[in-house]
């Protein structure tokens, strides 16, 4: 559930392009679907094929010809898309600059600003055994809300799992107050080290992954080149898998593969807390495996 974006991506070097200037893009540039959730939808799908799961996508698009590309992206990954058509609003759009090493976005959020619980069929998202909430600070219509919306699936299917990737706050404000609450409910949170060191106000990942721990059941944070760092909230041990040295062609997207391959991991070994080594092994595999392919 959550962002669903075209993506213009646009490959350049190791500087941004300044006003006035101009500069060549490294390759061709594409128009691709995008945004955390719709990338871990279309990942997601694709890993579990062999397994017979379903994957569905919530989101929402604008009444223009952009919202086929979901529907394509769909299509070809495998995943069962329902997404809200909002009337006088563009689908979300995002410039991605994405150089050997980082990116850098610029967002028009579109119809994520309007995508809220109000179109969520509760009942039938609590048929699934998890659900993953992505993108959050780019769908404002969950801030306060999500807390409801996660009790309710909760109450509705006792065994059902929740995972949340927030990803990037544009605001800079990161520490929200509505932000923790939310956190309270989840069981897997999967933040990056930048996004991770913002919201816990800390200094390194470890006391990041110590503050967020007594919120959520299980912390990732990954690290990027460096692998990833996991901590249980039952638990005083950090759990730190290195990442395999790759070739890297393009950084974007190596979060949503790192999540989507963790989640496929976790969840086919029945969320066993004792896994944990195991699933962390696959996901830095799966995220350093995407950084390889455009």
């Amino acid at each position: 559930v959550g962002d669903a974006f075209v993506d213009i991506l646009t490959p350049i070097g190791e500087e941004m392009p300044k006003f006035g200037g101009d500069i060549l893009a490294r390759s061709a540039i594409k128009q691709l679907s995008g945004g955390s959730s719709c990338n871990t939808a279309s990942h997601l799908a694709s890993l579990t094929k062999d397994l017979g799961w379903q994957v569905h996508l919530f989101t929402a698009t604008g009444n223009d010809s952009w919202k086929r590309i979901f529907e394509e992206q769909s299509s070809r990954s495998g995943f069962i898309l329902h997404a809200t058509c909002l009337d006088d609003v563009q689908t979300g759009v995002c410039l991605v600059l994405t150089g050997t090493q980082d990116r850098g976005f610029v967002t028009y959020n579109g119809a994520m600003q309007r995508f809220g619980a109000q179109h969520l069929d509760l009942q039938q998202l609590s048929k699934n055994d998890h659900v993953h909430f992505g993108g959050l600070f780019n769908i404002p219509e969950f801030w306060l809300s999500l807390p409801g919306v996660i009790r309710q699936l909760k109450l509705l299917n006792p065994s059902l799992t929740v995972s949340l990737d927030t990803n990037y706050d544009a605001s800079q404000i990161w520490r929200h107050e509505w932000l923790l609450p939310i956190l309270d409910l989840v069981d897997v949170f999967l933040p990056n080290d930048d996004e991770a060191l913002g919201i816990s106000a800390t200094d390194t990942v470890d006391q990041a992954l110590n503050v967020l721990s007594r919120y959520a059941k299980l912390v990732i944070v990954t690290l990027g080149d460096k692998g990833a760092k996991a901590k249980l909230s039952d638990s005083e041990e950090i759990t730190h898998v290195p990442s395999p040295k790759v070739n890297v062609v393009d950084a974007c997207g190596a979060g949503d593969a790192f999540n989507s391959a963790f989640l496929k991991i976790w969840l086919a070994n029945g969320k066993q807390k004792s896994k944990l080594s195991e699933c962390l092994r696959y996901a830095v595999r799966g995220g350093a495996f995407a950084v390889t392919n455009l």
